[in-house]
């Protein structure tokens, strides 16, 4: 997948996940509960990256995901569980996994 690609992938599931907003949530404060929490999720909206993008992301991004790290743009890895799927690889490689 080329950088191109990638980016409109991201872009794409960036926006499956705003049109599912409602614009009243916008004048909603923020739960206290979120600041709480290690990860919170975005409102509750069910989402999964697509194929597409995860083919993507572990071409460009994961190849260089412990350099980053030493930057501070990931936390440290996450071991991934046995009979992970291809998404949890991935987010557990940048350590964005949550059970």
């Amino acid at each position: 997948m080329k950088a191109d690609e990638l980016f409109l992938h991201s872009d794409a599931a960036l926006r499956e996940v705003v049109d599912q907003l409602d614009s009243a949530d916008f004048s909603a404060p923020v739960p206290k509960e979120w600041s709480e929490l290690e990860s919170p999720t975005l409102l509750g909206i069910p989402f999964h990256l697509s194929p597409e993008l995860i083919d993507g992301l572990n071409e460009h991004v994961v190849p260089h995901a412990d350099e980053w790290r030493q930057w501070g743009v990931f936390p440290p890895a996450i071991e991934t569980p046995a009979g992970a799927d291809e998404e949890t690889r991935l987010l557990c490689a940048v350590g964005y996994w949550v059970e």
